[in-house]
């Protein structure tokens, strides 16, 4: 496993600029962590930017994944998409473009209509990672995983459509917090199923339908998550839900760091 974080645990405490970015890769050296997914919400660091970062970055041996935040559905999509794909090429890590899959209009998936579009969108999407000479990965966010049967579309429909060089952002507490409850069984089947094409996980905890602020367990557990994924080495991001200040941000991962050791 390649260990790192999202900077994502620290977004509402500390904005995104060069000098958080420059910043979280010191402490992740200083941690020993071996890579970092550096959210970029609006994907508003520049080119020039991105570049000091990830010549620092090289110069203490820590790779990065940059990842916007958007979902497939977003109106302003392309736009972010666009800016993310170049970005993303500049850094040594993952290089995976990331987006989510986000609910629509449907209380529980996609309707038709929606469904339609994110398959379409996907498909372009890999197309335009892969000139640039990265991939395109979509993360299990809101949606439910399964809608056969139902009167809406999940994620394994959508998985199953699109080109299956798009690959999967496993979040392992979003199985549990959608919108229609999942069992471990379940949850394993699902990760069994596409393990082949995840491209990275964030490890995250839930309890109670809700995701925490620790990693303190999971529904369906992290040992036997992993033993579900290919022998191939995985990029593995520690994840919290909001907490309160930066520094209690920095001890929920640290204390991470601890339990995962144990």
């Amino acid at each position: 496993m390649h260990w790192g974080f999202t900077t994502q645990n620290f977004v509402g405490h500390v904005p995104v600029t060069l000098k958080s970015s420059l910043d979280f890769v010191r402490y992740a050296h200083e941690k020993g962590f071996f890579w970092i997914e550096l959210r970029d919400p609006d994907a508003s660091l520049t080119v020039n930017e991105c570049h000091e970062i990830a010549a620092y970055a090289e110069s203490l041996g820590i790779r990065i994944n940059y990842s916007a935040q958007r979902g497939l559905l977003a109106e302003d999509f392309w736009e972010i998409f666009d800016r993310s794909v170049i970005n993303t090429a500049l850094f040594d890590g993952p290089q995976t473009v990331r987006v989510l899959a986000l609910r629509g209009e449907a209380d529980e998936g996609w309707t038709e209509r929606e469904f339609q579009q994110m398959v379409a969108i996907a498909n372009a999407a890999v197309v335009r990672a892969a000139e640039h000479s990265v991939g395109f990965t979509v993360e299990n966010a809101d949606a439910a995983l399964d809608g056969r049967n139902q009167p809406y579309y999940g994620m394994i429909e959508l998985l199953e459509a699109i080109d299956p060089a798009v690959t999967l952002q496993l979040d392992t507490a979003n199985l549990f917090t959608g919108p229609v409850e999942l069992s471990p069984a379940d949850a394993e089947a699902f990760i069994r199923q596409f393990a082949p094409r995840i491209s990275y996980l964030h490890l995250k905890s839930a309890h109670n339908h809700q995701a925490l602020p620790v990693i303190d367990g999971n529904p369906l557990d992290f040992d036997t998550i992993f033993s579900l994924l290919e022998s191939r080495p995985h990029w593995v991001a520690i994840e919290l839900a909001p907490n309160e200040s930066a520094d209690q941000v920095y001890a929920a991962m640290e204390a991470a760091l601890d339990a995962l050791a144990k």
